[in-house]
């Protein structure tokens, strides 16, 4: 019995959104490995990153899309509040008001 039309396109959003999330993470290792500065977490990160990129992939192929994609959320939720803080980081903001 074939899938309705709804839950195809479903389907079908939540594979796209995985390679996305796939070729983000692969773009996201390649500019840690090339363009950040080192800093003494350096290989810790690179280590996760490749780990990352493996089991997301391994996941794919393995069609564990669904709930991949909800471990995914929850991952990338927390790497907004870590971005930003690297971001305050770089810029040298204090981190009281003055």
């Amino acid at each position: 019995m074939p899938l309705p039309d709804y839950q195809r396109n479903t389907k079908l959003s939540l594979h796209v959104l995985y390679l996305v999330q796939l070729g983000i993470w692969i773009i996201t290792c390649a500019s840690h490995c090339f363009f950040e500065e080192r800093s003494k977490d350096y290989v810790m990160m690179f280590i996760h990153h490749i780990v990352t990129i493996g089991l997301v992939a391994v996941s794919y192929f393995a069609n564990y899309v669904r709930i991949g994609t909800v471990v995914l959320l929850l991952h990338d939720a927390s790497d907004v509040w870590i971005d930003l803080l690297k971001l305050f980081n770089y810029m040298k903001a204090p981190s009281t008001p003055p």
